[in-house]
């Protein structure tokens, strides 16, 4: 009994698949592109900007004007102990009397870029004792 369904499940799986059937398939849609499945047209990919110490610091200018924005209080605009702490900027805290250089108990926009030695939004012109080394 045993050796009869062993011997069915032989001749099934031998009629089932046709020796050579999945090669002749893969040469068949190799040779009729019209068998092929078309690749997706994608849009172009955008092309990064070039990594130079000018485009650095603004992306890092960028970034701290943002955290500071975040974390100033929405009513005055100015960043506070209390509207660090609510941030999350324990760095802010550990040196706000650092940048708070007024020490009227508020940072300004000024103060914080003076601090983290930020561009200001006019230009100003490049210091010589800056190095950038390549």
């Amino acid at each position: 009994m045993r050796r009869a369904l062993a011997l069915a499940m032989v001749s099934f799986a031998i009629l089932a698949v046709p020796a050579g059937a999945a090669e002749a398939e893969r040469v068949t849609m190799r040779e009729n592109p019209a068998l092929s499945v078309p690749r997706p047209i994608l849009p172009p990919r955008p092309t990064s900007p070039p990594i130079t110490p000018e485009f650095i610091k603004s992306s890092l200018d960028a970034h701290m004007r943002q955290r500071l924005e975040a974390a100033a209080d929405p009513a005055t605009g100015l960043v506070s102990v209390e509207s660090a702490a609510r941030y999350g900027w324990g760095y802010l805290i550990d040196h706000f009397a650092e940048i708070d250089s007024d020490h009227d108990g508020d940072i300004t926009a000024e103060e914080g870029a003076t601090f983290f030695g930020m561009s200001p939004p006019v230009a100003r012109p490049a210091s010589a004792e800056i190095q950038f080394v390549e």
